[in-house]
């Protein structure tokens, strides 16, 4: 998938910038990573061109229109800082210092990367000075719905500076993060693009969600229904059980990464972690009742879909700068394609991932030959997504 960009300066005088081609809407860039191609002020190295969101990008246009001088003076603040951490050091010392960044960031709070340095710090706790990391919070909010990933990070500093009450509230932090920061940054978003954000932003204050609701497999029921309809791409379409089908909605990079998000907010790290299991979701230390959560949520799971060739649509199957070359049919991974040389309908992203999690569970259920269980299970599968009216 290419998408691009592009800064335009509007008839009003004010830069703004394009986005072409984007899966995220007009405000979200949750999902999109880029290799920043804009120089920063840290020391030279992998952090100069390092991979960021594209937050810091989009955020160049908006700092501009609040002034070039004011925008210079946050980024000299910022190397005044990391001049005095790094040489000087001493508690009293970073403090001011992080006053002076935060009193430039008054006159122009667009520059995500002086956000994230004052964030990464009181996460390091080389700073905790509550007091300072309120003032931040106060002032980073007023643009923190268009710097989510910077967002992340005030999250989870919060999570390691407040604590959190035992038992659900009307009041407190958890009360106050459910029901006034996550709404005020989703403002605007798709359902889909709301869904993945809230778990991703629930999965950074987990201590605290865990002393209020708890954990374990009747916490996990609550979700049950959720995760269903993430993994169906309920939410944007409407699908309602009376028309539901394996095929019924295709699957898009939106359903796909809520329903990650969701998944690993209950179970924790996923598949990519080979040590074990680290218990940092909302299941609990139980393993073999997850599992067993897991197979029964299993024969509910769609699993495929189906849709159109992908070179019958304008422009897909153009190769590089040859636009007469259209590529045989059947070698692209659209589902036509693959149902063409494998014999089975694409499986979805959701269950793909879901797979993932649930042949890790079975790999340590002791109660059965692990080896047969998984090439069983696997042949099972394979065989419902070639025989899908089975």
């Amino acid at each position: 998938h290419a998408a691009a960009i592009a800064f335009n300066k509007k008839p009003n005088g004010l830069w703004n910038m394009d986005k072409f081609g984007f899966i995220a809407g007009e405000i979200s860039t949750w999902l999109t990573d880029e290799g920043n191609p804009l120089p920063t002020d840290d020391i030279p190295g992998h952090a100069e061109g390092m991979e960021t969101s594209l937050d810091y990008i989009s955020s160049i246009p908006r700092a501009m229109n609040e002034g070039l001088d004011s925008y210079l003076d946050v980024r000299l603040a910022m190397q005044l800082f990391r001049i005095f951490y790094y040489n000087m050091g001493g508690l009293n010392t970073q403090e001011r210092v992080i006053m002076l960044l935060l009193s430039t960031l008054e006159k122009n709070p667009h520059v995500p990367e002086a956000w994230d340095l004052i964030f990464t710090h009181y996460q390091m706790t080389s700073i905790s000075n509550t007091t300072i990391a309120e003032k931040a919070w106060r002032q980073f909010m007023q643009v923190a719905r268009f710097y989510p990933k910077s967002f992340e990070k005030m999250i989870s500093t919060s999570a390691r500076l407040i604590e959190c009450p035992r038992g659900v509230t009307n009041e407190g932090p958890m009360a106050y993060i459910l029901d006034t920061i996550i709404p005020y940054i989703l403002e605007g978003e798709t359902p889909m693009f709301r869904s993945a954000t809230n778990y991703t932003i629930l999965s950074k204050v987990l201590p605290c969600y865990k002393g209020a609701y708890g954990s374990g497999i009747p916490v996990l029921d609550r979700f049950k229904s959720q995760l269903l309809a993430l993994a169906w791409n309920e939410p944007s379409a409407g699908i309602r059980r009376a028309t539901r089908s394996n095929f019924t909605l295709i699957d898009t990079p939106g359903s796909t990464n809520a329903f990650k998000s969701a998944l690993k907010f209950l179970l924790g790290c996923g598949p990519e972690y080979t040590k074990g299991f680290c218990f940092n979701g909302l299941a609990g230390y139980d393993v073999n009742a997850t599992r067993l959560w897991l197979e029964d949520l299993f024969l509910e799971m769609p699993r495929g879909h189906i849709g159109g060739s992908m070179d019958k649509l304008v422009g897909m199957w153009t190769v590089c700068n040859e636009p007469d070359l259209k590529p045989s049919f059947g070698v692209l991974n659209d589902p036509i394609s693959l149902w063409t040389r494998s014999g089975k309908v694409a499986e979805r992203g959701s269950f793909r991932i879901f797979k993932s999690y649930l042949l890790k569970y079975k790999k340590y259920d002791s109660s059965t030959n692990v080896t047969v269980a998984l090439n069983t299970f696997k042949a099972d599968v394979d065989q419902s997504l070639s025989n899908p009216s089975a």
